[in-house]
């Protein structure tokens, strides 16, 4: 018999012998951090900074197309310009000519009248370019105007790569004195990626370097472009007894092209206006922008909805 110490009392035997259990109790701690997802791309560096760059295209695209609404209005205004200085009449030309004057804006597209000789021999070729799908040259050509007068630089046209000798074009080779109606053009800017002048021997040229070719010729740097005239080359022809004149004593473009004489130009300003095309691109990617911006703003607010709803239900069911 067991003996118990005093103060103890026996358990009854019921009690012993009934199993140890656990009962599961709720507490009232909740998670309050919002359920975990393996990519939370707008939390990291690179999504804020897409963000950030996504809130300035619409501002930045916007205000490149109302730089272009201004350049527009500007070469509109130079076009129109241009086009009244090609119906006045041509200009005849002093002895010496100030070149700064002449490649201004002012008088570019302004005809003018000049008188000399062609030096042929002096002959320089800028190309190849290419026309009525043929590969071609720009002639240009000194014209000496005599003494005390200044040689000039004129870009006589344009002649098919086959006709880069001489000998093959005597109809474009007018000889004696002539008169020729040329435009007075600005001469074009060098960029980063113009490539160098030839060595001094050589007359070919890839870009049109009216500085070099005037060294190179004694010519003032100015850029006298020939107008197209169906009668100087029908001169020349006569005097090379070349039996290909039509009716009216002149030749054809197609002619010229075909007998090697340079195709001059028409009288046509031709410069470049794509600033239209500029602001539909710049003012449409502001317009793409500004949804996209919006579109992810509602799609931030909606998460963050959705996560506000987890947080909520995650905790009612711990409660």
């Amino acid at each position: 018999m067991i003996r118990l110490p005093i103060g103890c009392r026996r358990a009854p035997l019921g009690v012993l012998r009934r199993p140890f259990q656990f009962r599961t109790v709720k507490t009232s701690n909740v998670d309050w951090k919002p359920v975990k997802q393996k990519a939370q791309d707008t939390s990291s560096w690179f999504s804020k900074s897409m963000f950030g760059l996504l809130v300035l295209m619409p501002i930045v695209s916007f205000g490149l197309g109302t730089w272009q609404v201004k350049r527009l209005r500007w070469k509109t205004d130079l076009i129109s310009q241009a086009e009244d200085r090609l119906t006045l009449p041509p200009l005849p030309l002093p002895g010496n000519i100030n070149a700064d004057i002449a490649s201004s804006d002012e008088f570019d597209y302004r005809r003018v009248l000049v008188q000399g000789t062609f030096r042929h021999d002096q002959e320089m070729y800028v190309g190849p370019r290419m026309r009525d799908e043929q590969e071609g040259y720009f002639v240009l050509t000194p014209l000496e105007r005599g003494e005390g007068k200044s040689t000039l630089l004129i870009k006589r046209g344009w002649i098919a790569k086959r006709f880069l000798d001489r000998s093959t074009r005597p109809m474009s080779l007018p000889e004696g004195p002539v008169e020729v109606e040329c435009l007075l053009r600005k001469s074009p800017e060098k960029g980063m990626f113009t490539p160098a002048p030839p060595p001094p021997d050589s007359p070919h040229y890839a870009y049109l370097d009216v500085e070099d070719m005037a060294n190179k010729t004694g010519a003032q740097p100015i850029l006298f472009e020939e107008l197209l005239d169906p009668s100087l080359p029908a001169r020349a022809a006569i005097q090379h007894d070349v039996q290909q004149l039509n009716a009216d004593g002149n030749i054809s473009v197609e002619q010229m092209a075909r007998y090697g004489v340079p195709i001059g130009v028409t009288g046509k300003v031709e410069l470049r206006n794509t600033h239209f095309q500029y602001i539909l691109t710049w003012y449409g990617l502001s317009v793409f922008t500004t949804f996209m911006l919006i579109s992810l703003i509602k799609q931030k607010r909606a998460t963050s909805a959705n996560a506000v709803t987890r947080k909520v239900q995650h905790a009612r069911s711990v409660l």
